[in-house]
């Protein structure tokens, strides 16, 4: 998985075979070490009962619920990921994006990779 932070979005980008242990497994999650005692986790979970995408940050881990209906929708389509703004506890806006990470396209000049 990889995780990107900008101001006012979270994405989140899922391999072939990522998506396919999520679509089991309703659950995945990445540890990122920083120091001894000190870790930072992000997960994807998917719940049936849930009714739009959400966003909780405890215990230094961040965590992304997903609706099962938007990822049954979008893992057995040809949809490339799942968008959904929603407003922190700050009154905030924010993009989350949940999508499948595709191949970067070749480009015309290799020199600007």
């Amino acid at each position: 998985m990889k995780l990107r932070l900008e101001k006012g979005s979270i994405k989140v980008r899922l391999s072939t075979e990522e998506i396919s242990r999520l679509s089991t497994d309703k659950f995945l999650e990445e540890r990122l070490n920083i120091s001894e005692g000190n870790a930072f986790g992000f997960s994807v979970q998917i719940l049936s009962d849930q009714k739009s995408i959400a966003v909780r940050f405890q215990n230094n881990n961040l965590e992304i619920i997903v609706p099962e209906a938007s990822a049954q929708k979008w893992m057995n389509s040809k949809q490339i990921g799942i968008k959904e703004t929603f407003h922190t506890n700050l009154g905030e806006s924010m993009d989350l994006v949940v999508e499948e990470d595709l191949p970067p396209r070749k480009t015309k000049n290799p020199g600007l990779n």
